[in-house]
């Protein structure tokens, strides 16, 4: 095995280099990202190379890989262990680095946040797809602890200094893949709260906003539910567009896939509504006509909005009703 392995520069104003290694990288003929700089003088010029090697090394099924990736954290001081070829290298750290990072561009797996600060042997990464499902929790002493911390952060009832509660449903024909899931927790985890990272949940938080969301998969019904609560209306409102941005950008890459937003009945928790269906009958027909499916209960399709974060308020035809009436009354009878 060589002590080193070979590098070159590339100019940061060679872009038409640039350019055409990233054309050969999506032509499947390399493996090549441009950002971050760190990965910028990095090709694999075989991406079978990353498939079959880098890849399939690190989800080995032998019991004595898979105890390094306990939970779906693996301890960067393991990687030697797991990718025992490059630790003669005199730059095995940083090249174990950097097939984290681009591991993570493909979305399988990330750094702790916690941990980035710290020296690479001291990190972890999180590998989402290995990670338990919520609703085993009670498998062993790890979900428990995180259940309970989930509880925790965020409680049933929303709290009171988070009074606003808005909700959406993004619905996915024909299903959900488990790597769409996978792409989507790697893409969102700088904002992940305190690890609170499920195979096919997370809630995030947003600093200095007093914002959380919780995003959880119901593969069953082929849905993600994301919930947001927090202090100021417009910012959960923001907050829910972006979300819905990260949606996109993971969903452009399944082209056999549509997804498309849905507000629950809040008559029936399992059915949903098309948004376009809310809107127009919020627009053409005063939100007066709408029926849930299931139930067939009416249903208040401005208030639906409101509570999806698609309306900035509510109209408030009842207060004016009641001003107007008042002042008349009160013009006509003391004058």
């Amino acid at each position: 095995m060589p002590k080193d392995y070979p590098t070159f520069e590339i100019s940061k104003d060679d872009n038409k280099i640039k350019q055409q290694l990233r054309l050969l990288h999506d032509w499947g003929e390399c493996v090549y990202f441009s950002e971050p700089e760190s990965l910028s003088n990095l090709i694999i010029v075989d991406p079978k190379f990353l498939v079959k090697g880098i890849l399939a090394d690190l989800f080995r099924s032998e019991s004595n890989v898979a105890s390094k990736r306990e939970h779906g954290i693996v301890k960067h001081s393991d990687l030697s262990f797991i990718w025992s070829q490059f630790k003669d290298l005199s730059k095995s750290d940083s090249l174990c680095s950097n097939f984290l990072s681009i591991l993570e561009k493909f979305g399988v797996c990330f750094v702790v946040n916690e941990d980035k600060e710290k020296p690479f042997k001291e990190q972890r990464t999180i590998i989402p797809s290995l990670l338990p499902d919520k609703s085993s929790s009670s498998s062993s002493l790890f979900n428990q602890q995180l259940n309970e911390k989930f509880n925790r952060i965020w409680p049933k009832m929303k709290p009171f200094d988070q009074p606003i509660e808005i909700e959406r449903i993004v619905k996915f024909d024909p299903t959900v893949p488990d790597e769409l899931v996978s792409r989507l927790l790697v893409l969102v985890h700088s904002m992940t709260q305190e690890q609170l990272v499920w195979k096919n949940d997370v809630v995030l938080f947003k600093k200095g906003e007093n914002i959380q969301s919780y995003i959880r998969v119901e593969s069953s019904l082929s849905r993600f539910i994301v919930t947001i609560r927090g202090l100021d209306y417009q910012k959960c409102k923001d907050f829910m567009d972006w979300i819905g941005s990260q949606f996109d950008q993971v969903i452009s890459k399944y082209k056999s896939i549509t997804k498309k937003e849905m507000i629950r009945s809040p008559h029936s928790y399992s059915t949903e509504i098309e948004i376009e269906d809310v809107q127009e009958d919020y627009k053409s027909n005063n939100g007066q006509s709408l029926i849930c499916p299931e139930t067939h209960l009416p249903i208040n399709s401005e208030k639906l909005l409101f509570n999806s974060g698609l309306i900035d308020k509510t109209r408030k035809k009842g207060f004016f009703f009641f001003f107007f009436f008042f002042f008349f009354f009160f013009f006509f009878f003391f004058f």
